[in-house]
């Protein structure tokens, strides 16, 4: 990782030279988005990626029912529909929002094209972060299935646990919690309900956005899971390849 960037751990483009980087940069153009201005709408030709180098972007789609669902969030150093830009005539699969007011840097494909063509350790490791996608794709599947929404929640904590790689049993919550409820297909008081039920318990502590695990194998006995859902999967994870799907659309 080259210091004078961004700090981004999970994007694939840390694989690339300062020169590169810095001529994707130059070809880009600066664009401020207002607080609830929206970058892009579900549908919208695909054909420009963006850096986010300050504020916060949201990616939403709205239900049948006209409810938003928010799918991810992206903050400083991060990249927006990255893999998109591979795909032939593609279009935005979801709306992209401004949470707060933001700086992005916008790049057509053609850049990013060029970089992976002059680069095969580039279009290697971009190979790799696709499969990773796909992967998590599959595990987020299987946690949404899960018909006990306490094993959904203690499901997702663990995978947050592994991403985040803590050493003290504790996980870092990276969305509100209206949006993890949504991300996890629970009502918002439902979540709250779980949440309290396990402080009361003593399975969780929470400071602000932070919540410390005492007993890992406890947490999950009290939902029927085993306490592997914290531990290392057998798969490779996105971090062998330096991303994750946060670097990705």
């Amino acid at each position: 990782m080259k210091n004078n960037r961004l700090e981004s751990t999970e994007d694939f483009l840390q694989l690339v030279t300062d020169e590169e980087y810095a001529r994707m940069l130059e070809t880009g153009h600066k664009i401020h988005l207002p607080k609830g201005q929206v970058l892009f709408n579900y549908g919208d030709p695909a054909n420009i990626f963006y850096l986010v180098t300050s504020g916060k972007m949201k990616l939403f789609r709205t239900t049948t029912a006209g409810r938003e669902k928010v799918f991810k969030t992206y903050e400083k150093g991060r990249l927006i529909a990255v893999v998109l830009m591979f795909v032939p005539n593609s279009c935005y699969p979801m709306t992209a929002q401004a949470e707060q007011d933001c700086e992005l840097i916008a790049v057509k494909e053609k850049v990013l094209r060029d970089l992976v063509t002059h680069s095969p350790q580039l279009a290697e490791h971009l190979l790799g972060c696709m499969a990773c996608r796909m992967l998590d794709l599959m595990n987020t599947i299987d946690k949404l299935t899960q018909p006990d929404a306490g094993q959904r929640l203690v499901m997702h904590l663990g995978e947050l646990y592994q991403t985040q790689k803590k050493q003290q049993p504790f996980v870092l919550l990276p969305v509100t919690k209206q949006v993890l409820a949504s991300q996890l297909s629970i009502k918002p008081e439902t979540l709250s309900r779980l949440l309290r039920k396990f402080k009361d318990d003593g399975l969780l502590v929470e400071q602000k956005n932070r919540l410390y695990i005492p007993d890992l194998t406890k947490l999950c006995y009290a939902v029927n899971l085993t306490a592997d859902v914290f531990g290392e999967n057998q798969l490779r994870s996105c971090n062998d390849f330096g991303c994750s799907s946060h670097a990705l659309l």
